[in-house]
C-alpha cells in the first residue's frame, strides 16, 4: 500500500489517500507512505476526517 501510493506521487499527481477509521490508530501505511514521501521531498501530511459518529445529532 505504501509503495503504491507513492508512486503516484513520485509521477507528480495530487494524491488523497483515503483510510476506513482512524487514519492516525492502526494504520501504519498511513504513517509509512507519510515518512517515506517526506523523505523524498515531497510534501505530505495528515487531515482528519469527519466521524459518522461525530454526525450523530
Amino acid at each position: 500500500m505504501v509503495e503504491r501510493t507513492v508512486t503516484f506521487v513520485r509521477w507528480g499527481l495530487n494524491v488523497c489517500a483515503v483510510f476506513y477509521g482512524h487514519p492516525g490508530v492502526f494504520a501504519d501505511p498511513a504513517h509509512n507512505a507519510i515518512r517515506l514521501a517526506r523523505r523524498e521531498g515531497f510534501r505530505a501530511l495528515m487531515l482528519p476526517g469527519i466521524s459518522a459518529l461525530a454526525f450523530i445529532c
